[in-house]
């Protein structure tokens, strides 16, 4: 069954010029932030990278203005939240995201 049958309410960009075969990692595309699920372990210098190239947001709320926050769920799995920059387009994170090999997916901003 194809993705957009599965979620008709998310939708993805088509692929982009070097991303990453077979991505394991996903990531829900939020208006005010980028959601990671599952993360598997980076090193500093990678998550460095990433963060530069998303241009992820300094988060004035949280310890030592982080730009992303890693927290593990009951299941030991760990997620993270990176607080996005308003100045690039769905499509520009979801490139950026695959060429680390993470499968990005837009969720739709509601109202209410």
């Amino acid at each position: 069954m194809k993705f957009g049958r599965l979620f008709p309410f998310l939708r993805r960009a088509g692929s982009c010029e070097g991303e990453e075969a077979g991505e394991t990692m996903h990531a829900s595309i939020r208006h005010n932030k980028i959601q990671i699920l599952e993360v598997e372990p980076l090193t500093k210098e990678v998550w460095d990278s990433l963060l530069d190239e998303l241009k992820a947001e300094r988060a004035s709320w949280m310890q030592h203005g982080e730009r992303v926050s890693i927290l593990q769920d009951k299941n030991g799995r760990a997620n993270a939240s990176i607080w996005r920059n308003p100045s690039l387009s769905d499509e520009e994170i979801i490139c950026i995201l695959g060429k680390y090999g993470i499968e990005g997916s837009v969720v739709p901003h509601i109202m209410g």
